[in-house]
């Protein structure tokens, strides 16, 4: 595919969402005896989200998690559509989808999205596995 295909198919896309550990943090979670919370984010993910939302897509985050932190960072990024300590992510995702108004080509492309993310996420989820496993085995026999 072409570079102008691309950009012509990307400038359709309305909505992007995320997810946030492990996708907008490197997906370790660093937890005081105070309560506190820490996650590493990395500037160039916030400004990539904030050159989506100037070239006029909205921007989600759906998380499973609740922190203070996420909500900060999300805030300073000028993301309006944050939902925190969501069990479900995939019922978030299709009752935010319901509540925009998008015609069929940019549902359909909504549509893929969903797809992409619920299958980057068990990918990634795999990876973490199997490399959890790989680290084992290397510890036991060298």
């Amino acid at each position: 595919m072409d570079k102008k295909t691309i950009m012509e198919k990307a400038a359709k896309i309305k909505l992007a969402v995320f997810d946030v550990d492990g996708v907008l943090t490197d997906g370790k979670l660093i937890l005081c005896e105070s309560g506190n919370e820490y996650k590493s984010f990395h500037v160039r993910d916030g400004h990539g989200l904030v050159m989506l939302m100037e070239a006029g897509c909205k921007v989600a985050v759906i998380t499973a998690r609740s922190s203070n932190i996420v909500a900060e960072r999300m805030e300073c990024l000028g993301i309006e559509y944050v939902f925190q300590n969501e069990k479900d992510k995939g019922v978030r995702l299709l009752n935010l989808l319901k509540n925009w108004t998008l015609n069929k080509n940019k549902l359909l492309t909504q549509a893929m999205m969903l797809l992409t993310y619920l299958l980057w996420s068990m990918l990634g989820y795999l990876l973490q596995l199997l490399m959890h496993e790989l680290k084992l085995k290397i510890m036991r026999y060298g």
